[in-house]
Order: C-alpha cells, then sequence, then structure tokens
C-alpha cells in the first residue's frame, strides 16, 4: 500500500469519525404500561376449547385455509424469510465459478503485437510457450469476493432481518387471531339473525290470531273497524320487520362466507343464538404481563429491534471497507497444455474503500433510518395503548352487559306475561285493543333487543380473548 492509498484511508477513518459524533442516535426509552390486577388463577383456554361449537371450529379451519388476505400474508412471510436468508449469505464469501475463451489477433504496429513476435524468438521459451497469432484464450477458474464485517454493517442488516422475519411470524399469528374472531363474530352475527326470525316468526302468530280475534268481535259488535284497521296494520309492521331481518341475515351470511374465503351459497341453518352455550373465560383480572403473548405486540416490538439495527447498520457505512477478491484456477492460450498444472493461475488481492465524497448521501441514509427508529417507537407505543385499552374495556364491558342481559330476561318474562294477560282481558272485554297492540309491541321490542344483548356478550368475550392474545 503505497503513502496516496493510506493517506485516503487515514481521511476516511477521520471523516467518519466526525461524522458519527455528530450523527449519534440517543436510546429511545420504550413505554410501560400500567398494572392490571395480577390474580394467577386466570387462565386462557385453548382456542379448541373456548370455541366449543363444533360448526364454529369448521368455519375456523377453513378460513385459515382459504381466507385471500391470511394466504397473502403467508406469502409475505416467506418473503421476509428469503430477505433473512440473503443477509446471512452476505456475510459469506461471494463465490462464483467462471469458464471462457476467446480469440484475439494483434496488429503488426502495436506493442502487444510487436511484443508477442519478439518474445516467440526468445531462447528463454519452449516452442509450446509460444504465442501465434490470432492468440486462444481459455480460462476455467474460481472467483471470489469476501468483504469482510469489520464494522457490524452487514451483521446488524441480517439481525434487522431477522428481527422483520420474526415480526412478519407474529404479525401472521395476530391475522389469524384477527381472522378468528372476525368468523366468530360473523358466526354469532347470522345465530343471531336466525333468533330474531323466530322471533318475529312468533309474533307474527300471535298478531295473525289477534287480527281474527278482532274481527270476530267486530261481527258481534263488539268491535270497530278501526280496531281491525289498527291490529292489522301492526301485522304488516311486523310482516315488513321480518323482511327487514331476512336481510341481516342474508348480508352477515354473506360476510361469513367472505371470510372463510368461499362464494355466497344459501345456508339453511336456523340454529338460535339464544341456544347455543356461549364462550367464556374468567374475567377476575388480567395480569399485563399477558400482553406481551399478544403477537401485535411483539411485532411492533420486533419493529422497533430491527429498525434499531437499521441504525447501527446505517452508522458503520462511514466506515472503509475491506474486500478480498481472490482469483484461482486454469488461465493459458495452448489448449493441449491447458489441465497441465503449469496453466495453474492464482491471485490474491485486497482494498480498503473509504467513504469521502458521498457523506451527505451517508448521512441521510442514517438521518433516515433514525426517523424510522422513531416511527416504530410510536407505533410500539401506539400499538401498546390499544392493547392496554382493549382489555380494559372489554373487562369492564363484560361486567355492564351481563348485568343488562339479566334485566332484559326479567323484563322479556313480564312482558310476555302482559301479553298473555291483556289478550285474556280483550277477549273477557275488560282491555281495549290498543292495550293489546302495545303489549305486542312492547314484547316484540324487547326480545329483539335482548337477542341483540345476547349477541354483544358473545361479541365482548371474543374480543376479550384476542385482547390477551389468546391461544391460537
Amino acid at each position: 500500500m503505497n503513502k496516496s492509498s493510506v493517506l485516503t484511508w487515514l481521511l476516511g477513518v477521520l471523516l467518519a469519525s466526525a461524522s458519527l459524533t455528530a450523527c449519534k442516535t440517543k436510546q429511545v426509552a420504550v413505554p410501560k404500561m400500567p398494572e392490571f390486577a395480577k390474580v394467577d388463577s386466570v387462565r386462557i383456554p385453548d382456542a379448541s376449547t373456548f370455541f366449543n361449537d363444533q360448526r364454529l371450529q369448521q368455519l375456523l379451519d377453513q378460513a385459515v385455509k382459504h381466507n385471500p388476505d391470511y394466504l397473502a400474508l403467508q406469502a409475505g412471510v416467506q418473503s421476509q424469510r428469503a430477505e433473512l436468508l440473503a443477509r446471512k449469505n452476505a456475510l459469506l464469501p461471494n463465490i462464483d465459478l467462471f469458464a471462457g475463451a476467446g480469440n484475439r489477433r494483434f496488429s503488426e504496429y502495436s506493442v502487444d503485437g510487436v511484443g508477442n513476435f519478439d518474445t516467440n524468438f526468445s531462447p528463454n521459451i519452449r516452442p509450446d510457450q509460444r504465442m501465434p497469432n490470432p492468440l486462444p484464450d481459455y480460462a476455467l477458474r474460481v472467483q471470489a469476493s469476501w468483504e469482510l464485517d469489520l464494522w457490524g454493517r452487514l451483521n446488524n442488516m441480517r439481525k434487522a432481518a431477522a428481527y422483520r422475519y420474526l415480526g412478519s411470524e407474529s404479525g401472521l399469528r395476530w391475522m389469524r387471531a384477527t381472522l378468528s374472531a372476525e368468523v366468530a363474530q360473523a358466526y354469532y352475527a347470522v345465530l343471531a339473525m336466525n333468533e330474531m326470525q323466530r322471533i318475529v316468526s312468533d309474533n307474527i302468530g300471535v298478531q295473525q290470531t289477534a287480527v281474527e280475534l278482532v274481527k270476530l268481535q267486530q261481527a258481534a259488535g263488539r268491535a270497530t273497524a278501526l280496531a281491525v284497521q289498527q291490529t292489522e296494520a301492526q301485522l304488516f309492521r311486523t310482516q315488513a320487520l321480518a323482511a327487514q331481518v331476512a336481510a341481516d341475515r342474508l348480508r352477515a351470511s354473506n360476510q361469513l362466507q367472505l371470510l372463510v374465503g368461499k362464494y355466497p351459497q344459501l345456508d339453511n341453518d336456523s340454529t338460535g343464538l339464544m341456544g347455543v352455550i356461549p364462550p367464556s373465560m374468567q374475567k377476575t383480572g388480567i395480569p399485563t404481563a399477558w400482553l406481551l403473548q399478544r403477537p401485535d405486540l411483539q411485532q411492533a416490538s420486533l419493529e422497533l429491534s430491527a429498525s434499531g439495527a437499521d441504525v447501527r447498520s446505517a452508522q458503520a457505512a462511514f466506515f472503509p471497507r475491506l474486500v478480498l477478491t481472490p482469483d484461482f484456477g486454469l488461465h493459458g492460450f495452448n489448449a493441449s497444455a491447458f489441465f497441465d498444472p503449469a496453466s495453474l493461475a492464482w491471485q490474491l488481492a485486497g482494498g480498503l474503500t473509504a467513504p469521502v465524497f458521498n457523506q451527505r448521501m451517508l448521512k441521510a441514509g442514517l438521518m433516515q433510518a433514525e426517523a424510522r427508529q422513531k416511527q416504530a417507537l410510536q407505533q410500539f407505543t401506539k400499538t401498546s395503548l390499544s392493547a392496554y385499552n382493549e382489555v380494559y374495556e372489554a373487562l369492564l364491558m363484560a361486567d355492564l352487559l351481563e348485568r343488562n342481559f339479566q334485566e332484559k330476561q326479567r323484563e322479556v318474562n313480564s312482558l310476555r306475561q302482559g301479553v298473555r294477560t291483556a289478550g285474556e282481558l280483550f277477549a273477557a272485554g275488560y282491555a281495549s285493543y290498543l292495550e293489546v297492540i302495545i303489549a305486542q309491541n312492547d314484547v316484540l321490542a324487547a326480545e329483539m333487543e335482548l337477542v341483540r344483548v345476547q349477541q354483544a356478550r358473545f361479541q365482548n368475550t371474543i374480543l376479550l380473548y384476542k385482547a390477551v392474545g389468546g391461544s391460537w
């Protein structure tokens, strides 16, 4: 290495050190979440136990196998894995096998032509070493290029790829949790619509009986035409509600089919929500540490680690790179002696490349890596807040929905008794048709609301299971 090369290398090191001193990144502080009540007895059930409905389990399996979004994310995980393999291989020598042949004619008035012609008359070469004109050229050699990772640039790039690969796997698990929750919610929405259809159908039967009774009383002179018109209007309104519930069920069923990766198809299952055993899990308390099981929080944490590795790699780019370029193989112009040991040639070379005039580009790369690290930190903070809020809200909502359901059940039971009482009193002439209509409208509205509250309980339990990470 001559003095000029040494001076260039030293200048590069000094500039790199100065740049790193000016561009050092601060250590990011990861936020902490407040503690929930720590209850050791709380246990998160397995998904197969939590979703204890056999048909729902089949739908969940179909969703994992056929949902386009999930399958696309699976392909993304494979892409990240390939990136990791590429970053690992960057630490190893790049070895190529080269085989080539050529032919070249030298001008008689060129330095090479005159030199070769003169060399052929030298007494120091054998006859088989004389160079013809044109001159063949045959080569078969192994070429390598190996950058020694002196400052950890390549290793940090490998770490970043590893973190992102693990993060993509966590993202895939979170996608499965989200997809499973959406399938379960859509499934129970269909069951809720089935329950509402049954309620509306039952009420239509009751109201048809009331219309017939009012018509009989009109014929007997005990009711007016207005009473018949009012009771018939109530029946028509309930029949219109039946059509609306059927449309809502169709949309819910189509949404479920879309989630499991199938085209819409007729579903004649009439299972009602009130006859299904709801999923359940203990809700007495959730340790904050359990939120670390959430795949989305793990993914955000891994992305934050990957961005830190990107910053360190960008810092190392300011230092000189040492690249070795060995070359070993056969080389000659005599085809008959090509595989002779005398045709063996090798070369071992290496060089230092120090950045001197591209400091602004390197600084821009470092600034970009630092900005991405700040973005990753804010994303981690946002994910932490969302995780805590989802668990906190689901825990509180569980008790509120349970109380709402119990009170709504009492209301429905009382109104059902009121419908029977109003019908008996109307038949005996002690109640007006308006009281019968009001009682029937009230019980219909209360029964529909009871189903909605039950559906909300199902959905909240599913959201709580997803919020704590679940066991997918």
